[in-house]
């Protein structure tokens, strides 16, 4: 495919990441029993800022004739979300 002339795009992806598969190979999880008890051992010790059930909306937006490229993301945790553009892509917080 051969581009004439300034293009543009938008580009939109929606990560909902699978916490419950993350922990485990994060933590070394082996069984059903382990995973009940460390998911017990979250929900006594809550953390705001925990990462956990977050997913994300990211927007990456290019225009050619520019060169700008802008990006923006959304996270949704606990029934809230925050957004802005950014630079990269990202999120940080405990799990």
């Amino acid at each position: 495919m051969t581009f004439v002339g300034p293009f543009s795009y938008r580009l939109t992806m929606k990560i909902e990441p699978q916490w419950a598969e993350i922990i485990k190979r994060v933590v070394g999880l082996k069984n059903d029993e382990e995973q009940r008890n460390f998911g017990t051992k979250l929900k006594e010790h809550l953390q705001a800022d925990r990462m956990l059930h977050r997913h994300y909306d990211f927007t990456e937006f290019f225009d050619s004739s520019s060169g700008l490229t802008t990006k923006f993301q959304r996270v949704h945790t606990d029934g809230k979300s925050y957004s802005g553009f950014v630079g990269d892509f990202r999120d940080a917080g405990y799990l």
